[in-house]
């Protein structure tokens, strides 16, 4: 059994408006920008694709919330927020089971640094494979973004944990099973729980 996990809103928290950011960041945001939602941006949805890079990334972000090019890093960065209590431990229990656990995330280059070298984010450095977004030119719900992430696992039965709903509804192979997290709440037990289910599935036929 394979776990592959989403990293925002499942084992990463994240901040889901450019005002929240703007405040955790100490940056001021026009407030007709302040309610916007980060995960639907295009300009970021283009980033986390690998369509463009950083730095055209960065301009492009300052252009459309019309702040301060030197700002736009600072807001981004604070879209992460830190990992879900447990998660550590969680997949060291699992992996002394048996049980594979990779990660299949829409993400950029700015974050993917900032989690594979950062402490707060040990749970994430633990993941093998770790399959982002950006290195393969596909975001999900693309099949080629699960494709690539059932290349690096190699074969068998795959459990997938994801927070959006279109992630889990379109495209998934049929190897793979896909349950929903909501990040509103601790993610840690919810995952406890189609783990145990899944576990139990396999186990029984």
């Amino acid at each position: 059994m394979i776990l592959c996990l989403d990293l925002g809103g499942v084992v990463v928290r994240v901040r889901s408006t450019w005002g929240s950011c703007a405040d955790a960041a100490g940056l001021r945001l026009p407030e007709e920008f302040r309610d916007r939602l980060v995960g639907p941006d295009l300009v970021l949805a283009a980033y986390q694709a690998g369509e463009i890079q950083e730095t055209e990334y960065y301009q492009r972000l300052s252009e459309s919330l019309q702040i301060p090019s030197e700002d736009a890093p600072r807001l981004h960065a604070a879209i992460l927020n830190s990992c879900y209590s447990g998660w550590a431990e969680y997949l060291s229990e699992l992996n002394s089971r048996g049980v594979r656990t990779g990660c299949l995330s829409n993400t950029n280059e700015a974050h993917w640094r900032t989690m594979l070298t950062h402490p707060d984010y040990q749970a994430v450095q633990m993941l093998e494979p770790r399959v982002a977004s950006f290195l393969i030119g596909h975001n999900k719900p693309s099949l080629a973004a699960y494709e690539a992430f059932s290349a690096a696992a190699g074969p068998g039965p795959i459990l997938f944990l994801d927070d959006t709903p279109t992630n889990l509804t379109a495209n998934l192979p049929a190897n793979w099973r896909g349950c929903r997290i909501d990040p509103s709440q601790e993610t840690l037990d919810q995952a406890r729980h189609w783990v145990q289910e899944y576990w139990e599935f396999l186990h029984s036929s």
